[in-house]
């Protein structure tokens, strides 16, 4: 190495080396910023509380009248009172509701307007709280609301309207659910459905209404189903006589299945000639459901499906209705389903066997396999099942987290938001599975949420929500690990929680310098 060769090497180190020192000057002055800033905004919020709790302790409790809470808040800290009320009713016991409620109210119009003139994280808080502390004079709000340009605050304010349990609300829910045709239409059937039987007229009504979409018409028909209700199977032929629209064949195929007789089975029969291998794949079910498929002509003949899928659903509806011998000659021969049949001899290799197994634990180590077959089709409908199946209440919590690992290869904006707002409303059984997805998705948009639900969520999912903040790009997350971080470190004893998530914290911090 010559003389000059040597100076630019030292030069350049000794360049990298005070680089290197100016960044760790620049980010301890920033933690050092963050924390006094942290500081000050926890001290302001200990004085509130300060000030606030003995009183409201005594108010719920009944010992003392609400006038003397309300007297003790200031104009500019009315938000604030609400932000606490609102917190300590969702740890509250159910009687005590009505207390939070009551206190609320003198309060609650300024939300109100913050859902026209906040941001999205405000308007989508204020609906939430609104939804929780409030009575029926803010419903107009809500159907206003459902009208945002979010998303995710329009789904929370008809979550808010179908909480009432009113069957008037469906005539603004159904044509607002219109924006939301790429989501779940089983998540906002549910919707519908937790209205009641009582909104069974106004579903069959929107069904015969012409004006509604197809995809509006979906979902009455998919609420109609899981109200069980009578009525709607005449309607459901109707729709299979006359409709073209693929998702509106699906949910009246379902619903017959569900609810037919032996009198439909040939008009079910009919719609396996579709061209959409969904709607041929539903009619196979369909007709080995209603159980009276003596002749297995049909399901012979969809053995020979262009579609993998409705050919094993095929061979499955052999053997539930009980066909084995077709099954065992295919195996024999060299027909091209033979391996399949085979398989099917042996269990329950099927769209039906995917849906029994996400029940059981066990099959968790399996979804990375599973997800690697879906994704060499990775089409609307592979996207459509794997939805389902995420949100499906009965898929076990191990499963559904594996799930949650594999998302990012099936990343869609609307399942975010799917994700984002059942973990908002806090009505999902599998809270760390929703925070993992989101992960997967690396949206930053739900950095906010996650802050906000950190304190008030178990211990799994705030390890879970250190992790996915350290993972998004984003200063507030950085913020925010960092005043968490900064609490840890000042209190007296750390236990082995405590040590936990300091490490957690730790590493998450390390892991946002490095980006």
């Amino acid at each position: 190495m010559t003389h000059s060769e040597y100076t630019l090497l030292l030069l350049g180190v000794c360049g990298y080396a005070g680089l290197f020192v100016l960044v760790t000057l620049w980010a301890s002055r920033l933690t050092f910023t963050m924390r006094q800033r942290n500081l000050r905004k926890a001290s302001f919020w200990d004085e509130l509380e300060a000030r606030w709790e003995p009183v409201l302790d005594e108010v719920v409790s009944g010992r003392r009248v609400a006038d003397v809470m309300r007297s003790m808040v200031k104009p500019e800290e009315e938000l604030y009172f609400v932000d606490l009320l609102m917190r300590r009713n969702m740890k509250a016991p159910a009687e005590q509701n009505s207390h939070y409620r009551d206190l609320a109210a003198p309060y609650l119009g300024a939300l109100a307007v913050r859902i026209e003139t906040g941001d999205q994280e405000q308007r989508a808080r204020a609906v939430l709280t609104l939804s929780v502390l409030g009575e029926r004079q803010f419903l107009p709000v809500y159907v206003k609301a459902l009208e945002d340009k979010s998303p995710l605050v329009a789904l929370l304010a008809a979550r808010a309207l179908a909480n009432w349990g009113e069957p008037v609300v469906a005539e603004h829910l159904l044509p607002a659910l219109s924006r939301f045709e790429a989501w779940n239409p089983n998540v906002l059937a549910s919707l519908l459905s937790s209205l009641g039987k009582s909104v069974a007229p106004a579903l069959r009504g929107s069904l015969r209404e012409p004006k509604h979409s197809p995809w509006i018409r979906t979902i009455a028909l998919k609420a109609l189903t899981e109200l069980r209700d009578p009525l709607a199977t005449p309607l459901a032929v109707d729709i299979l006589r006359q409709e073209k629209d693929i998702n509106l064949q699906i949910a009246a195929i379902q619903l017959l299945a569900l609810m037919g007789g032996s009198e439909h089975i040939p008009l079910i029969r009919q719609r396996y000639n579709s061209n959409s291998f969904p709607v041929r794949l539903h009619a196979i079910r369909a007709l080995a459901l209603l159980g009276s498929e003596k002749d297995p002509t049909t399901f012979r003949q969809a053995l020979d499906d262009p579609s993998p899928w409705v050919a094993m659903e095929a061979a499955q509806s052999l053997k539930m209705t009980g066909h084995h011998q077709v099954l065992q000659e295919m195996d024999l021969t060299a027909h091209p389903r033979s391996e399949l049949a085979s398989q099917i001899l042996g269990e329950f290799n099927s769209l039906e066997f995917v849906e029994k197994s996400i029940k059981d634990p066990g099959f968790a180590p399996h979804i990375g396999r599973l997800f690697q077959q879906l994704k060499k089709n990775d089409s609307q409908q592979v996207r459509a099942l794997v939805t389902r199946l995420f949100f499906d209440p009965n898929t076990s919590p191990e499963v559904r987290y594996e799930m949650a690992t594999e998302l990012e290869k099936f990343k869609d904006y609307q399942f975010f938001y799917q994700t984002l707002s059942c973990l908002l409303m806090g009505s999902f059984p599998d809270g760390r599975s929703l925070i993992r997805a989101l992960r997967s998705f690396g949206n930053a948009e739900a950095v906010p949420t996650l802050m906000q639900l950190y304190a008030k969520l178990g211990w799994a999912e705030r390890l879970e929500i250190i992790d996915t903040l350290g993972a998004l790009d984003s200063i507030e997350s950085f913020e925010f690990l960092s005043r968490i971080y900064n609490q840890l470190q000042e209190e007296p004893s750390a236990g082995s929680q405590t040590r936990e998530l300091q490490d957690k914290l730790a590493l998450a911090l390390a892991r946002r310098m490095m980006v």
